[in-house]
């Protein structure tokens, strides 16, 4: 059984004049994503008690794709929750919202020198809803 994290190498076809690349990398991901940095501002859309106690909170951005971003929170956002994430505008660029829900929220953990885990936030997979037909 070959493990999901292992490379496999691809033989190249003689008869092609493009070349193979020679391993190719086991990945779920659906979309290609990229590393990003700052802070954005969420709003929590759903009609929850733990949403009215903190319905604006800050997130710091990791990486984000086509389908949606990875960000760091201070406060736990609850699986499926629908999210706005508003983009600060910069220079000329406006700011825009992106609308989805969360599909992970796990948490962030360190160790210190007594060897005990501290939370230090959470790790948060939003991905973006399809957009709305015209």
């Amino acid at each position: 059984m070959v493990n999901a994290t292992e490379k496999l190498a691809i033989v190249p076809d003689r008869d092609s004049d493009v070349p193979e690349p020679t391993v190719y990398r086991f990945d779920r991901r659906r979309d290609l994503r990229h590393d990003l940095g700052g802070c954005v501002t969420a709003l929590r859309r759903d009609h929850e008690v733990n949403a009215y106690r903190h319905p604006v909170c800050s997130l710091r951005l990791r990486n984000m794709s086509e389908g949606g971003l990875g960000v760091i929170s201070d406060v736990p956002l609850g699986s499926e929750e629908r999210i706005a994430v508003y983009f600060q505008p910069h220079g000329s660029d406006t700011g825009f919202e992106m609308f989805g829900h969360v599909v992970r929220c796990l948490p962030v953990r360190t160790e210190d020198a007594n060897e005990s885990p501290l939370a230090t936030g959470y790790e948060i997979g939003i991905r973006f809803d399809p957009p709305a037909a015209a």
